[in-house]
């Protein structure tokens, strides 16, 4: 149960003791619950960074969900591409799933609260991950657990991103920006397409400045001259 996340927090040694426990957590979580019904649910844990995963994890199980779940779908070239809009990344300022075939491309955005000072340009970050487990492999040593550097065709992506919804921006703020953007399978169609698509609606459904939207294909011209071909 949702209190019973918070109350694994402190050792159970009896069936009493565990009570005494869930009643003590029951008052802290509603506690919890009016200091997020007034400061609102999604940014509750960045009111109060005292609260760790736990009590986060109360105050969804109590609230539910804070993101309805959308789904839309467009046809284009002969390929469906489909944008769902859930409560995965709940904590972020808007966020989006876009998949076109087997190619699946989660991406964020977030903004800072507080401004940088001394900074002579607009802190936006935009990152390109790709995982080896987007295309069903597990490379490397058994004791090694991280991947390294990202690939030039990551840093490519990232910049194609970058130059894309950067000019869109109020280049005066001084609150750190960052898009992320996550390949989670990879198929036939290219991820870096789906990722331009995807900062846009996340950026478009956040609450961030931004003078979007923007969309982006990618067109190549068949070998035997028989004309144009969208996203090949």
């Amino acid at each position: 149960s949702a209190l019973l996340a918070l109350s694994l927090k402190r050792p159970v040694r009896s069936v009493a003791g565990m009570k005494e426990i869930l009643k003590s957590d029951s008052a802290e979580a509603e506690s919890l619950a009016s200091k997020n019904a007034r400061f609102g649910r999604r940014n509750a844990s960045r009111f109060y960074p005292e609260y760790n995963q736990a009590d986060v994890f109360t105050s969804r199980a109590i609230y539910g969900n804070s993101m309805e779940r959308k789904s839309y779908s467009i046809n284009i070239a002969g390929k469906t591409l489909t944008a769902n809009f859930t409560n995965l990344t709940n904590q972020a300022h808007g966020s989006v799933m876009i998949t076109m075939g087997e190619t699946v491309v989660l991406v964020t955005a977030v903004m800072s609260r507080k401004t940088v000072s001394g900074l002579g340009y607009f802190p936006l970050s935009v990152e390109f991950e790709e995982k080896f487990y987007a295309a069903g492999q597990i490379l490397g040593s058994r004791f090694q657990r991280r991947e390294g550097r990202p690939s030039d065709s990551a840093v490519l992506s990232a910049r194609i991103v970058d130059r894309t919804i950067r000019p869109l921006f109020n280049h005066s703020i001084r609150n750190e920006v960052q898009v992320i953007a996550t390949v989670l399978s990879s198929g036939e169609d290219d991820p870096d397409v789906l990722g331009v698509i995807g900062a846009s609606l996340a950026l478009g459904v956040s609450d961030i400045p931004w003078d979007g939207p923007v969309s982006a294909v990618r067109i190549a011209e068949r070998k035997d001259g028989g004309g144009l071909v969208i996203n090949p």
